[in-house]
């Protein structure tokens, strides 16, 4: 079975603060879950993955229900420590955010197994890359989310403002 023949799946805790976010917000994320063909029980597994194309249709199915076109931005402002598990262990074990956001990318596939993250440094200065394979399709709050809740869980652990110059989109 070849990784483009292979469905593409993510960990549950990637799941976990979108659902936190729509209790905060009075949204019954439930109904939701049921409708993406996920359940509540299943993404608070521990180790729990989920089929991408299911993470992607909650996605879409929470900015619907929300009305927020920026819910994947709101989401990354309250992500709670310690919701990344391994991944953000490994990163706050790192003696420097460049240690940390290496870490990132080396164990990414822990949290989708088909989406990289690449850190690239560039003097003082560093670029991140999710990197999407294409074909695999994607929901612009996923992709959103996810740079966010890097720039945001950095600022974290530095307790530095972090300033970003520039976000592109594909």
């Amino acid at each position: 079975e070849t990784r483009r023949e292979r469905r593409a799946s993510m960990s549950s805790r990637l799941i976990v603060p979108i659902v936190n976010h729509l209790a905060r917000q009075g949204h019954a994320s439930e109904p939701l879950l049921r409708d993406a063909g996920l359940s509540l029980v299943e993404i608070t597994n521990p180790g729990a993955r989920v089929p991408h194309d299911r993470a992607m249709r909650f996605w879409e199915l929470a900015v619907a229900a929300t009305g927020d076109r920026l819910l994947g931005l709101h989401v990354a402002l309250h992500v709670e420590p310690g919701v990344m598990d391994l991944i953000e262990y490994l990163a706050r074990c790192s003696r420097t955010l460049g240690e940390s956001l290496a870490r990132t990318s080396a164990y990414f596939r822990l949290l989708h197994d088909r989406v990289e993250f690449q850190v690239e440094l560039d003097g003082e200065h560093a670029i991140l890359r999710n990197l999407v394979p294409r074909g695999l399709a994607t929901t612009p709050a996923y992709v959103e989310n996810a740079l966010a809740s890097a720039i945001v869980m950095a600022r974290r652990m530095t307790r530095q403002p972090l300033p970003v110059d520039a976000v592109y989109f594909r």
